[in-house]
């Protein structure tokens, strides 16, 4: 099989080992390639991947410098000297057989320049496991320069495409990083400019949420989603799919047909806002879920948790930022404020004061959040820049009655 795997890596040695480990002992019926990039700095690298050194089958990169995970992808699929590729994140798995399936068909089919998945989530701890970004059964070809079809496809069937096996020849064509459009996307609308892309319904690429014996793991994916620049390069590479699509029909585009485009990126492009959501939700960071909810008010979109249920912990979490810009503080008291606080034990240099003779022994040193009934109290021992009152905080995320027609969002 003329296959190279690619992984980037960074800050993470001992997971990497772990899935070179694995990839070499797995049943393939012929053994990939693997490229290595790590990133800089390279603490811990260079001892843990000695014993894979002098192994023919690894190659390993080190970058000189710092660069973006899209870069470094970038780069590490960059050097296959096979006729496929795939990536890897330096944790998960690939299903042995299902990539061999798949290289198959490419072989068979040589105008197809990459197969997109499902992805298959599973979490070796709890047994769970589950599908992400569905494929039809029948799976689909979107054939070359149909940006318009390729649209309505992930439209239609809700699929964020962003894990495939690509023909090395077409991706070198494709790997482009910018800071203004999501590299996957990126490297999308290049491939289907080289050749055909098929959806395919069974997943090859496992993403282990956790392995056995750990309790908890960092999941840089999650992570990745909530960060604003991620969110702003996603909206980037659906317009840059859309202007592709709006090429592709020229100028006998029809106000319909535009309508569509437009259409279609804005319910995708909400889609990933609301994964975003839940994701600040699922990891505690009440603010961040706030202002994204803030955002999805705009489409008109349902949330659950409902927004107003995370006030309170965002409240907190946005006095606490306030406090860490002034470094000459120590503490963010929440003074008498009856709420909020096994949230707020989550954060560094909280305290907890329903005592006014506590908060005043503190108070040279303390930010204090309180509600406004309250904030007199605090005037004798803290001057009122040091005294935040959580209506005017809450105020940030205003929430009132979302407008727009009564049927939105249904």
């Amino acid at each position: 099989m003329s296959l190279t795997i690619a992984i980037p890596s960074y800050k993470r040695p001992e997971l990497l080992i772990r899935t070179l480990g694995t990839l070499l002992a797995q049943p393939w019926r012929n053994p990939p390639q693997i490229v290595v990039c790590v990133n800089h700095p390279n603490d811990g690298y260079p001892e843990a991947l000695a014993p894979f050194a002098t192994s023919p089958r690894i190659r390993i990169l080190q970058q000189a410098s710092h660069v973006s995970s899209g870069q470094q992808l970038f780069a590490a699929l960059a050097h296959a000297e096979t006729e496929f590729v795939v990536g890897l994140a330096d944790d998960d798995e690939l299903d042995v057989a299902a990539i061999e399936q798949y290289v198959d068909f490419l072989a068979q089919f040589p105008e197809i320049a990459a197969v997109y998945a499902p992805v298959s989530y599973i979490d070796y701890v709890s047994g769970n496991q589950f599908n992400y970004n569905a494929v039809p059964a029948e799976g689909k070809v979107i054939n070359r320069g149909d940006y318009y079809g390729l649209l309505a496809f992930v439209a239609e069937n809700q699929h964020w495409p962003e894990l495939g096996i690509y023909r090395t020849a077409a991706l070198r064509g494709a790997l482009h990083a910018s800071d203004w459009s999501f590299y996957e996307l990126s490297k999308l609308s290049g491939l289907l400019s080289h050749g055909h892309v098929a959806f395919v319904p069974q997943p090859f690429y496992v993403f282990v949420l956790r392995h056995q014996g750990e309790t908890e793991r960092q999941n840089l994916g999650t992570g990745l989603v909530m960060q604003p620049a991620y969110i702003e390069r996603a909206r980037g590479g659906l317009e840059r799919l859309a202007e592709r699509a709006m090429q592709q029909l020229g100028n006998g585009i029809t106000q319909q047909q535009f309508d569509y485009i437009s259409a279609t990126c804005r319910v995708l492009f909400s889609t990933r806002l609301r994964e975003s959501y839940h994701a600040a939700v699922n990891s505690g960071q009440f603010a961040d879920a706030l202002e994204i909810a803030l955002r999805l008010r705009t489409y008109l979109v349902p949330l659950d948790p409902p927004p107003e249920r995370l006030l309170c912990g965002a409240v907190i979490e946005l006095a606490h930022r306030v406090l860490l810009s002034r470094s000459w503080k120590k503490y963010l008291v929440l003074y008498k404020l009856g709420r909020g606080e096994e949230h707020a034990r989550r954060l560094d240099n909280v305290l907890i004061a329903d005592d006014h003779d506590l908060s005043a022994r503190v108070a040279p040193d303390a930010l204090f959040l309180a509600d406004s009934r309250r904030i007199e109290e605090l005037h004798d021992i803290a001057p009122a820049v040091d005294c935040l009152s959580f209506e005017e905080v809450a105020s940030h995320f205003y929430l009132g009655p979302q407008q727009g027609p009564e049927n939105a969002g249904s």
